[in-house]
């Protein structure tokens, strides 16, 4: 880790940060930061890998980016690509500017004390169906228009301090369970092998890394590249979109018996194919048959006319995986119970005997920053007005997501993750509408919206994977991870 490698992070994470915005919103292209493995950071670490590094070593010899540095860069990228459109970037500012702007439509019913007037001050962009800042954002200005920064000013930084917050939770809960995973557990975390084996040997004699030279790694490339371009052919002809290699199990059940089970056309993406190699085949049997097994139950609960059924996304399956994020967080902790005594044991100074000298963040700083993190968190859901309880459940049930996100990439793999069930949804179901008060009602629904249901990328993935990542890194730098992360996310 050295200081040129966190320049270059610093810098592609903010381009990274300017070119997906660009690419989604503006080109219509996206898929840059979605996802477990975004492409934006793999494009990045090719673009170094194979430029930047084969000008260095043409130049001067023994200058080039070494892997420990690559990595750096790489991780900065990853937990950087949680941020822009495909993280929270895609529904925040409409979150913000959405009730000020739809409650002005005379079509839109809107009730006396709706939930924009309940709204506490710095959730929303306002709380005036008439504000002039909601309509700019939807229905934009004239070329000399600009834009009202001022009253953007206060929800942005609201939200930024409750955001940062959280993400330090998350660092910080990823620098706890690392080694259980990683030492005792041995995940197989198959989004860290990549680019691990990408940059290989990228300080060695040759130009380029030894991956890039073996010739079935060439041939594959070849035969993928080849395929895309194939695929992309009826773009240049005018069509709207791509071939996709698509099993369209829908469209042949759609009108039989079988159409209530809700399958949908399996589209092949190559990549997904590429990661299923190296997940252990019962990892991969288990994806597929909890798949397969939830339609069959959709299809029972449709013979039975239960009131629940009804799709992916009914009753029946948000409940179900609600249920599952419990139970198997449950299960990890106790697995953990061990090595989370130690690290407690070393946070209040009893574990003299506990080795933490090789972990990213030292077990101290680890777990008194979680604490220090919820502690704010909470001290922010009460400045909103929202009372201590209803915090607390809301950002348990966060941290539960959040980890269960990172289990299910470290061990299977998986480049998405979604949650089914709604935050508010659930917590009213399991504790009752009394749990909410008028501002934690509309606090917990926007912020179900923000960092739940409204993400395709999330962070906890990223930070497990780059904490992973961090044994490539000498012991005494280790510790340099967690700040260099941190500037990635405030870029």
């Amino acid at each position: 880790m050295t200081w040129r490698a966190f320049i270059i992070g610093l810098i592609c994470v903010a381009a990274l940060s300017l070119l997906d915005p660009y690419s989604s919103f503006i080109r219509g292209g996206g898929w840059l930061t979605i996802g477990s493995f975004p492409a934006g950071p793999v494009l990045f670490i090719v673009v170094i890998t194979l430029g930047l590094n084969v000008l260095l070593k043409l130049a001067v010899r023994g200058r080039e980016l070494g892997q420990p540095e690559l990595m750096l860069i790489w991780c900065m990228l990853i937990v950087g690509a949680a941020i822009p459109c495909e993280g929270i970037g895609r529904g925040w500012y409409t979150m913000l500017a959405g009730g000020p702007y739809y409650a002005r439509r005379p079509d839109i019913p809107w009730d006396e004390g709706g939930a924009l007037e309940l709204a506490p001050e710095g959730i929303v962009l306002s709380r005036d169906p008439l504000s002039e800042a909601a309509r700019r954002y939807y229905e934009g200005g004239d070329d000399h228009t600009r834009v009202p920064w001022v009253a953007w000013l206060r929800p942005l930084l609201n939200w930024t301090v409750f955001l940062m917050l959280l993400y330090m939770a998350v660092f910080f809960m990823c620098g706890i369970i690392r080694r259980q995973w990683v030492e005792v557990e041995r995940l197989m975390f198959p989004l860290a092998r990549v680019p691990l084996e990408f940059t290989e040997g990228a300080a060695a004699g040759g130009l380029l890394p030894a991956l890039f030279t073996s010739p079935p790694f060439i041939k594959g490339m070849l035969f993928a590249l080849g395929l895309r371009f194939i695929f992309a052919l009826p773009l240049f002809f005018g069509a709207d979109q791509a071939i996709e290699l698509t099993v369209p199990i829908q469209d042949v059940l759609q009108g039989t018996p079988l159409e209530p089970m809700h399958f949908h056309n399996l589209i092949i993406h190559l990549p997904v194919v590429g990661f299923a190699y190296l997940v252990p085949a019962d990892v991969s049997l288990s994806v597929w048959f909890f798949a397969v097994f939830s339609r069959v139950q959709l299809l029972a609960a449709h013979w039975l006319a239960l009131p629940e059924a009804g799709g992916t996304w009914s009753p029946l399956m948000r409940w179900q995986q609600f249920g599952a994020y419990v139970v198997f967080v449950m299960g990890a902790l106790f697995m953990s119970r061990r090595h989370l005594g130690a690290v407690l044991r070393k946070a209040v100074g009893a574990g003299r005997d506990v080795d933490d000298s090789r972990e990213p963040i030292g077990y101290p700083v680890a777990f008194w920053g979680l604490v220090a993190a919820v502690l704010g968190c909470l001290v922010w859901y009460r400045l909103q007005g929202v009372r201590m309880l209803t915090g607390l459940v809301a950002l348990t049930l966060i941290l539960i997501s959040y980890l269960i996100y990172a289990r299910v990439v470290a061990q299977g793999g998986v480049p998405v993750v979604r949650t089914l069930w709604s935050l508010p949804h659930v917590m009213e179901g399991v504790f009752g509408a009394r749990i909410f008060s008028p501002a934690g009602a509309v606090v917990v629904s926007a912020q179900g919206q923000l960092v739940l249901e409204g993400a395709s990328t999330v962070l906890a993935p990223m930070a497990i994977n780059a904490f992973r990542i961090s044994e490539v890194f000498e012991s005494r730098r280790r510790k340099w991870l967690l700040p260099a992360l941190l500037a990635a996310v405030v870029v």
